[in-house]
């Protein structure tokens, strides 16, 4: 399954009164995060919440910084002081939902992503993380659900119409993954594997020549990983 953001976000966020000392060493940190430096920024986080132990953001940013390092458990313990600091966190629990997403363990996230959705119920991102999430928990109708929910509230990207529509294909329903591929493919007419993935939807059809053409049209943008089968249709 496609998922168009795995970095988790790096936010700004102001949820204590700011002191000097704290916030400098956080904004240090800030800068290190976005050059990848993540040690380096845990080391001046570490020195923010010596100055104010209750400093939110910099228990925010050493969860980041820990995501980044792949350091998933640590992550949580510092997602989780952040969210008990601030209970309706919107950014908290999306992050950390994705954390749990990266861990395996998708009824943890699943439930954070339905808790950003309770705080920001017009929030798209939240829709589409959650429905890939309930896609990998073989939930494809709830999937679905949530990929037209991400649409209703704006969201025009080929990764939703992409996801939905290999929902569809899971659930054998061609002519609907069709069109979602076809829409994917009209906002970004170069993407390889919507055509190849609609070829495999068109040939269940029984729309052989269009099949053929998607393939030839994959390969031509760099598609490689054909089947033995899909790739003897070529030849």
């Amino acid at each position: 399954m496609h998922k168009s953001l795995y970095l988790l976000l790096v936010v700004i966020i102001s949820l204590s009164a700011c002191k000097n000392e704290a916030s400098r060493y956080n904004n240090n940190a800030l800068t290190n995060i976005e050059t990848e430096n993540y040690n380096q920024a845990i080391k001046e986080l570490n020195k923010a919440i010596k100055k104010d132990i209750n400093y939110a953001p910099a228990y925010y940013n050493k969860a980041i910084a820990y995501a980044n390092l792949k350091k998933y458990k640590t992550a949580i313990k510092y997602f989780n002081i952040t969210i008990n600091q601030h209970v309706d966190f919107y950014e908290g629990y999306l992050n950390r939902a994705i954390v749990y997403e990266n861990m395996g363990n998708y009824k943890s996230a699943t439930k954070d992503y339905s808790q950003a959705i309770n705080i920001k119920p017009d929030n798209k991102k939240a829709y589409l993380f959650r429905g890939i999430t309930r896609f990998k928990s073989k939930d494809i109708i709830g999937s679905i659900e949530d990929f037209n929910k991400a649409i209703d509230n704006g969201l025009k990207s080929t990764g939703v119409y992409f996801n939905k529509a290999i929902a569809y294909q899971r659930l054998n329903q061609d002519a609907k993954a069709i069109k979602d591929y076809s829409i994917a493919i009209g906002i970004n007419p170069a993407f390889a594997k919507a055509y190849y993935n609609r070829a495999i939807s068109l040939l269940r059809t029984g729309a052989r020549e269009s099949a053929i053409k998607d393939l030839r049209l994959a390969k031509n943008y760099g598609y490689t990983e054909f089947s033995k089968e899909l790739n003897d249709l070529l030849h």
